[in-house]
């Protein structure tokens, strides 16, 4: 691959696919139907555009009226293929791709515990609102509000 050649198929697959799920959260990728969408001769943006053509009811850009800008992620990744295809030795280049694959499905898994930690800092602040009622009650107290707990849970 040159600079001038698009990404694998594969890779442009799953690149978009990451970003639909980023931007459609709600939403499975699997109503999508990559393989009949993605053309590999065409470079990620055109191909973007061609998904956003096609699926007009999901979300493909963050903000729509700078469809034809580049973001930053994409640019990232544009280059990493760049780097690996003229920096890394062909015979390294498989063992390069299986890493920055590998790197996606991290950062994918990064996005996940980041929605799961927004869930648990509601729950936090939902805890530090009846915190002050807390502590002026006594240990002694606090310790018969737990039991009294137990024993409700336990009855049901």
């Amino acid at each position: 691959m040159s600079s001038t050649q698009p990404p694998p198929k594969k890779f442009q697959i799953a690149f978009l696919k990451r970003l639909f799920m980023r931007l459609n959260p709600e939403v499975d990728p699997e109503l999508i139907d990559w393989e009949a969408a993605v053309d590999p001769k065409l470079r990620i943006p055109e191909n973007r555009e061609k998904l956003a053509k096609a699926y007009p009811m999901y979300r493909w850009y963050k903000k729509p009226e700078k469809k034809h800008e580049l973001e930053d992620f994409e640019t990232d990744l544009n280059f990493l293929y760049y780097v690996i295809d003229t920096a890394v030795a062909p015979e390294d280049r498989e063992a390069a791709l299986r890493i920055l694959e590998e790197l996606e499905k991290r950062a994918a898994k990064a996005e996940e515990l980041k929605k799961k930690l927004g869930e648990l800092s509601k729950r936090v602040a939902k805890v530090e609102e009846v915190k002050p009622a807390w502590e002026k009650m006594g240990i002694h107290e606090l310790y018969k509000l737990a039991i009294e707990e137990i024993r409700r849970r336990k009855g049901r």
